[in-house]
């Protein structure tokens, strides 16, 4: 895949006007060309940043074990109150999925053959990426 097709889609994907002097060179992998869409689109980042990420609460502890004899069950904790999930975040952080860089991944997936998990952010677009099809 060319990183000049790889540039077209992006553009129409996100709706980025052609730039006559954008050097593509400037932007050799998937991190750079989600940041040119950032650059380009901000209320793209906006709109990520007000999207929580809800992280699952601890499990609770399992209950005591019911003694056989009585069939009542052997003292018991206080319930305790199960915390609320966590609202993690406002923006792309560590553990927190790029909404972008992921659209544009399965982009250059689709377009190359590649699976998307095998595909790194940092990976040269025309170096690393040539298509499998």
């Amino acid at each position: 895949m060319k990183q000049a097709e790889t540039f077209a889609q992006v553009r129409e994907r996100y709706a980025i006007p052609r730039d006559e002097g954008l050097r593509l060179r400037d932007f050799p992998t998937l991190r750079h060309v989600t940041q040119f869409v950032y650059d380009h689109r901000p209320d793209l980042r906006v709109a990520q940043a007000v999207a929580p990420v809800l992280v699952a609460a601890p499990a609770a502890p399992a209950a005591p074990a019911v003694s056989a004899v009585s069939a009542v069950p052997a003292a018991l904790p206080a319930p305790a109150a199960l915390p609320a999930p966590a609202v993690v975040g406002s923006a792309p952080a560590a553990g927190r999925v790029d909404s972008v860089l992921a659209q544009i991944t399965a982009l250059v997936a689709e377009s190359t053959g590649y699976a998307a998990d095998m595909l790194d952010p940092e990976l040269d677009l025309e170096a690393d990426l040539g298509s499998t099809r």
